[in-house]
C-alpha cells in the first residue's frame, strides 16, 4: 500500500536490476573494444590534454607522494599550471597502475597503457550502470537505444580508451541518476541515502561539469519530500539528508579540505590555477591575454549565434576525434541528429495518458536540472575562460536526451506495432549504425597517428 501511496515510485523502481547474461556478455564486449583503442593507439598526440594529465599519476607513481600542484616538473610551459593541482581520484587510480606496471617494465607506453586501463574500467563500469538504469525504468528493447548510445558511439569509444576524467565523470553521474532510483523506491532508506551521498562524493573527485548533477541530486531529494510529506516526515527528511551529507563528506571531504589547506581556501583549486597560469602561461595563454569571446565584447547569445560553438559542440557528443580535428562525413552527422530529432519529437507528441504517468515529476526536473546547468557551465566557460567548444564537456547531459530519444522511439513503436515490429529493429538498426561509424572512425584514426602504414 505505500509504494501505491508514494506519488513519485512509478519510474525507476525496484525491478531485477543486475544483468543477465546476454547483458554481461555485451558489458565484457564494449570493455574489449575501449581496451583494443587504448592499446592500437598509445601515441602522444591521440587524446586531447593527456600529455598534460598523464605526467601527473606518472609522479604519484615514481614518488609515492601526493603533488600540490607547484613542482616544475608538472607545470606546463603554455599554459603555466599543472592538473595536479586538482588532485582527483582518476589521478589516484592511474598512479597506482602506473607503479605497478613500473615493476614489471621501465617502458613508457607499458605505464601510459597502464594509466589508460583505469579509463578502461571506468567507462565499462558506465556501461554496466546505463543497463542498470534501463531496467529500472522499462524491458522494452528500446532500452537497447540508449544503451548503445552510451557505450559504443564513436566518442564514448574514443574517452573510455585514453586518459581523461570524462570516463570517470560519466559513472558517477549515472550511479547518483540510479541512486535516485534507490532512495524513491525505498522512501530513502539508510542504504539509498548511503548510496546517494557516496556517489556525489565521488562525482566532486572527477570533472567539475558533472558537478550539475549534483545539485540535481538535491533538487531531487527536496522535490521528493515535498511531494510526499505525508509518507516522509520532516524529521526523517533531516535524518536522511545528513546521512547523505556525511557520506558525501566522508569520500571527498580529504580533497576538499587538502585544498583549502593548500590553497587558502580554495577548495575547488580554480583560482590558484588561475594563479598560476597568470604568472607562468605564454603571453597569449594567460587568463587576461586569452581572446575569449567575452574579451572580445561579444555577448553570450552572440558566440552562440555567430561562432562554431553549437555546431562543434554537437557533432564531438557523437565523433570528434583527436584535438577535435579527425571528424566523419557530414551524412553521418545528419542521420545522427534526424534519429535524435526524431525521438524527441515522438516523446513530445505521444508522451500522453498511462504513459505519461510513468514518470515522475521530481525525476523530470532533477534531469533537466542537471543538463541545463551542465550546458550552462560549458557556455560560460566557453564564453570567458577558454573557447573550446567540446563535447566532452556536456556529455553528461546526454543522459537524459539519449534517455528521452529511446523513450520517444519506445511511444513511436508502441503506436505503430500494428503495421510495424519496430521494437526490436530499431536497436539493431542503432547498433549497426554506430558499428559503421565505429570502423571508420578506427580507420581515420590510424590513418592519422599511423600514416607510414599507408591506410587510405
Amino acid at each position: 500500500m505505500e509504494k501505491e501511496r508514494n506519488k513519485d515510485r512509478c519510474v525507476l523502481t525496484d525491478r531485477r536490476l543486475l544483468p543477465d547474461r546476454f547483458e554481461w556478455g555485451y558489458i565484457f564486449f564494449c570493455f574489449l573494444i575501449y581496451l583494443i583503442w587504448s592499446v592500437v593507439f598509445v601515441v602522444h598526440t591521440y587524446g586531447p590534454d593527456e600529455y598534460m594529465r598523464i605526467i601527473v599519476p606518472e609522479y604519484i607513481a615514481r614518488n609515492h607522494v601526493l603533488p600540490d600542484g607547484s613542482e616544475a616538473e608538472l607545470i606546463n610551459e603554455y599554459w603555466g599550471y599543472s592538473y595536479a593541482l586538482q588532485m582527483k581520484l582518476p589521478y589516484l587510480a592511474a598512479g597506482l597502475t602506473m607503479r605497478i606496471a613500473m615493476i614489471f617494465s621501465s617502458e613508457y607506453f607499458v605505464a601510459l597503457i597502464a594509466a589508460r586501463l583505469v579509463n578502461v574500467i571506468f567507462m565499462t563500469g558506465a556501461v554496466f550502470y546505463s543497463i542498470r538504469l534501463t531496467h529500472r525504468v522499462t524491458d522494452s528493447p528500446c532500452r537497447w537505444i540508449f544503451i548503445i548510445l552510451i557505450s559504443l558511439s564513436p566518442q564514448f569509444i574514443f574517452m573510455g580508451s585514453y586518459f581523461n576524467l570524462e570516463a570517470y565523470s560519466l559513472l558517477t553521474v549515472l550511479m547518483m541518476i540510479d541512486a535516485w532510483g534507490s532512495g524513491i523506491d525505498s522512501n530513502w532508506d539508510l542504504k539509498s541515502c548511503i548510496y546517494l551521498g557516496a556517489s556525489m562524493g565521488l562525482c566532486i573527485l572527477g570533472y567539475e561539469y558533472a558537478y550539475s548533477f549534483i545539485l540535481a541530486s538535491v533538487v531531487l531529494y527536496v522535490f521528493y519530500y515535498i511531494r510526499n510529506r505525508k509518507e516522509m516526515s520532516f524529521g526523517s527528511f533531516i535524518r536522511s539528508g545528513l546521512v547523505i551529507v556525511l557520506f558525501f563528506l566522508l569520500v571527498c571531504g580529504w580533497y576538499l579540505v587538502r585544498n583549502c589547506i593548500l590553497y587558502n581556501g580554495d577548495i575547488f583549486a580554480v583560482k590558484i590555477q588561475d594563479t598560476y597560469s597568470e604568472l607562468n602561461a605564454m603571453d597569449e595563454l594567460k587568463p587576461s591575454n586569452r581572446d575569449t569571446p567575452m574579451h572580445q565584447g561579444m555577448s553570450v547569445a552572440t558566440m552562440l549565434k555567430e561562432t562554431v560553438w553549437y555546431e562543434w559542440t554537437v557533432q564531438s557528443i557523437y565523433c570528434t576525434l583527436g584535438y577535435m580535428s579527425i571528424r566523419l562525413s557530414e551524412i553521418y552527422y545528419r542521420i545522427y541528429d534526424i534519429f535524435l530529432l526524431a525521438g524527441c519529437l515522438s516523446a513530445v507528441v505521444l508522451w500522453r495518458g498511462s504513459e505519461k504517468k510513468k514518470w515522475s515529476p521530481v525525476i523530470i526536473a532533477s534531469l533537466i536540472t542537471g543538463a541545463l546547468v551542465n550546458v550552462g557551465l560549458s557556455v560560460y566557460a566557453s564564453w570567458a575562460r577558454d573557447f573550446q567548444p567540446q563535447g566532452r564537456y556536456v556529455i553528461y547531459a546526454v543522459i537524459p536526451l539519449y534517455m528521452l530519444v529511446a523513450f520517444g522511439w519506445h511511444l513511436l513503436s508502441e503506436k505503430l506495432r500494428r503495421f510495424l515490429k519496430l521494437h526490436s529493429a530499431i536497436p539493431l538498426m542503432v547498433f549497426a549504425f554506430v558499428t559503421v561509424t565505429d570502423i571508420m572512425s578506427f580507420i581515420l584514426c590510424l590513418r592519422v597517428f599511423y600514416p607510414e602504414w599507408g591506410i587510405y
